[in-house]
C-alpha cells in the first residue's frame, strides 16, 4: 500500500479551476493542462472551445507533477464562484 504522503489528489490541489471545482469531481479541469486545437478525434476544433482545460480525471493518477497544496481559504473561495459555463 503506498502511504499517504505520496498521493496527489485533485481535493487538495490549487490547480483545479475555481469555475469547474463546484462540479462533480470528473468535471474539474487544471489550469496547468490547457487543452490544444486538434488534439481529439471527436471534435478536433470544438472541444479546446468548449472545455479550455483537461479534466483532473485524465491527468492525475495519483502522483501529480504539477500539484500544489491549496492556500489557506481557496477551497470555500472556489466552490463559492458561479459554475463553470463550458461543462454541461
Amino acid at each position: 500500500m503506498i502511504s499517504d504522503h505520496w498521493i496527489t489528489t485533485c481535493e487538495t490541489c490549487g490547480n483545479v479551476t475555481a469555475a469547474t471545482r463546484k462540479l462533480r469531481p470528473s468535471q474539474w479541469t487544471c489550469i496547468k493542462f490547457p487543452r490544444v486545437d486538434g488534439c481529439s478525434f471527436v471534435a478536433p476544433t470544438e472541444w479546446s472551445k468548449q472545455e479550455p482545460y483537461n479534466r483532473c480525471v485524465n491527468i492525475n493518477l495519483g502522483h501529480c507533477p504539477v500539484w500544489e497544496r491549496c492556500r489557506d481559504g481557496q477551497l470555500e473561495m472556489d466552490t463559492n464562484q458561479d459554475q463553470y459555463e463550458g461543462v454541461k
